[in-house]
């Protein structure tokens, strides 16, 4: 009796020592797991987000330089050029903190900073070290200018891009902290629960806090790439219209340029600025379409001839600055989509834009429309060097681009959503040194079926 007294005393000790070795793995393990995720949490907080928010701030402020350039050129005045020069230094100042902070990011972002600094001092060489020389509105000089802006943007865009692949890296490193956190937590518990009832019930309180700290986790995400998103398809969609104001400018100032040449890029103007209002205002949809709802589309029943000669004015200055011709071939007044109006000419401006920057010198570029049933087929086809066929299958998912891309990979994702939430197709026809169509079909005026009207 006295043994079996002894052995249950031993067997509760033992149980209570578990119990207690237990209890105190499970406040050791998160205080000695959670020093090291703080850690990365403030390197977050002290080296990417600010170097993130400083390159948000640069493209801002170099986008604001470029316009003061613009309206100084055109109108001579000094405000505009005092303008230039603060905002040429706000850049400075944001890439002198990039710098500081790049050497503790690794080499990706070195190599985009360093990239980045090189477009921007070409730039400086281009437009004077401190203020602006005088406008040059040679062909060349603003072909090189265009590039040089095209390059910094790009520089601006894999920067960033380079710091959200660090930030990713930090997060995937605090998450994978994490969850073995959650696993060592989960196993002691459970041993903990052999042992003791009275863990259930820690059990189920570390369950429950776990779930609700997964969901905080995966929302704030889901935010996060939904602003990041958002900033992306600003800088995509707004280069066209920015180019095209920046070279009818440049005409406009020239004292050779006819009334009637004039009013047409008063014209090209004025379109571009629509042009811009509407991306803007198209922001709030994209981000609807980024968290998985459809568009909120403002349907009606609309002509497709006047919606493709608007497309293909907004890039027949680019076109004709390298000899492309842009060829709208006329519908019948007949032809109507009952579609967003908007939108149609967002998805059309993103082909022919894309056509324009992939046919060569003196290439052809074909707009066209047919007539199907219930659907009106629209094609854009160009004399470009085509498309590879294991790009093709791809070419539609976001952020992919092919080996001779520039861009940022979101314009054709852009067109397929616009197309497909009209219950429409999109695809690609193409072969390799025989040009590209890319055509979409968009249901037929009066057919109504399938498409969210507007609240």
């Amino acid at each position: 009796m006295e043994r079996v007294r002894n052995h249950s005393s031993a067997v509760v000790w033992l149980s209570a020592g578990f119990i207690v070795a237990v209890l105190v793995l499970l406040i050791v393990w998160p205080l000695v797991n959670g020093r090291q995720a703080l850690t990365i949490r403030d390197e977050i907080d002290r080296i990417s987000r600010p170097a993130l928010q400083h390159v948000q701030d640069a493209r801002r402020s170099f986008l604001n330089e470029i316009s003061d350039l613009l309206y100084w050129r055109i109108t001579r005045e000094p405000d505009y050029l005092q303008e230039f020069v603060n905002h040429r230094q706000d850049v400075e100042r944001f890439m002198q903190e990039i710098e500081s902070l790049a050497p503790e990011m690794g080499n990706e972002v070195l190599e985009a900073d360093a990239a980045l600094e090189r477009s921007l001092a070409e730039w400086r060489q281009l437009v004077g070290p401190t203020t602006p020389t005088r406008a040059d509105f040679a062909d060349e000089s603003v072909l090189r200018q265009n590039r040089t802006v095209d390059s910094i943007y790009d520089g601006l865009d894999n920067l960033q891009r380079a710091i959200e692949n660090r930030l990713e890296q930090q997060r995937s490193v605090i998450l994978a902290l994490e969850e073995r956190e959650t696993t060592v937590v989960v196993a002691l518990s459970l041993l903990a629960l052999l042992a003791s009832l009275g863990i259930i019930q820690i059990a189920r309180r570390l369950t429950r806090s776990l779930r609700e700290s997964e969901l905080r986790r995966e929302e704030a995400q889901q935010a996060t790439a939904a602003r990041d998103e958002v900033l992306r398809i600003v800088s995509h969609d707004l280069r066209n219209p920015i180019n095209v104001l920046s070279m009818a400018s440049y005409q406009l100032a020239d004292p050779q340029v006819k009334d009637d040449a004039r009013l047409r890029l008063v014209g090209i103007i004025r379109r571009s600025t629509d042009r811009m209002h509407r991306l803007i205002q198209t922001l709030l949809d994209v981000g609807i379409a980024q968290s998985g709802r459809s568009l909120v589309l403002k349907t009606a029943n609309h002509q497709i001839a006047p919606i493709l000669q608007e497309a293909c004015s907004f890039s027949e200055f680019d076109a004709a600055r390298r000899s492309i011709q842009i060829v709208c071939k006329e519908s019948h007044p007949d032809v109507t989509v009952f579609a967003d109006r908007e939108k149609v000419l967002q998805a059309l401006t993103n082909l022919i834009g894309n056509a324009v920057k992939f046919t060569p010198e003196r290439g052809l570029i074909t707009v066209s429309t047919a007539q199907w049933d219930k659907e009106v087929c629209v094609s854009v086809s160009d004399s470009g060097p085509g498309i590879a066929e294991e790009d093709q299958a791809r070419i539609f998912d976001p952020y992919y681009r092919g080996a001779e891309s520039q861009g940022t990979g979101l314009g054709l994702s852009i067109v397929q959503r616009i197309v497909e939430d009209h219950g429409g197709r999109v695809w690609v026809s193409s072969e390799l040194g025989h040009g590209t169509t890319f055509s979409f079909t968009l249901p037929a005026g009066g057919v109504h079926s399938g498409i969210q009207r507007a609240s």
